[in-house]
């Protein structure tokens, strides 16, 4: 794709493109919660909002606030890639602060195979070529499962040995609602690329 510049509009939508966890991961992710529900942070729920099944998701990049009429070039844009990109998988591998052990952010990180490296790369590319700016921060993915005031300090991360499949490109409309964000689904593809 040639990079395009568009004007400005005033009506814009805040956008991001991710992934939404499979079946079989929302299980596990479940099942998280509840191990942490009933742990430290039962005797202070208020504090603590987790975020519903239908919210979570695995950010690939962040587009903030974006002009309304570039959102079908941007839908074109993740089709194209998904018929490049084959479906990845992520290896969980910790549960805890994100992205620092005094955040108010509780994530699952993964460790993703080199198919979610690409697919991150193809989207940031996606963002460039469509004249808008990138985020600049190194690529950590992962999974927030909770946000709490004051943050998660003094929690000890804990180990995960799980393998998600990550085999959809989605772009999300992210709404503000206090204490928190919901996410609505404008457009969701299958990663269709043939396997090397």
């Amino acid at each position: 794709m040639s990079k395009m510049r568009f004007r400005m509009d005033k009506a814009t939508t805040r956008l991001f493109i991710g992934i939404r966890p499979c079946c079989p991961s929302q299980v596990f992710f479940d099942e998280l919660v509840r191990h942490c529900r009933t742990g430290i942070w039962h005797k202070q729920p208020d504090q603590t909002h987790w975020t519903s099944p239908r919210d979570r998701h695995l950010t690939l990049a962040f587009l903030g606030d974006t002009p309304d009429h570039v959102i079908p070039f941007i839908e074109e844009g993740l089709a194209n890639i998904a018929q490049t990109v084959c479906s990845a998988t992520g290896h969980l591998f910790s549960l805890g602060p994100f992205p620092a052990q005094n955040a108010n952010a509780l994530a699952v990180e993964l460790i993703g195979d080199p198919n979610l490296q690409k697919l991150h790369e193809r989207c940031r590319q996606l963002i460039i070529d469509l004249g808008m700016a990138p985020e600049r921060r190194s690529y950590r993915p992962h999974i927030t499962l909770a946000r709490r005031k004051g943050g998660f300090r003094g929690l000890v991360p804990l180990h995960l040995d799980y393998s998600m499949l990550l085999d959809n490109i989605t772009l999300y409309k992210s709404v503000p609602v206090p204490g928190c964000s919901h996410y609505h689904r404008l457009f969701e593809t299958l990663l269709r690329g043939i396997p090397l």
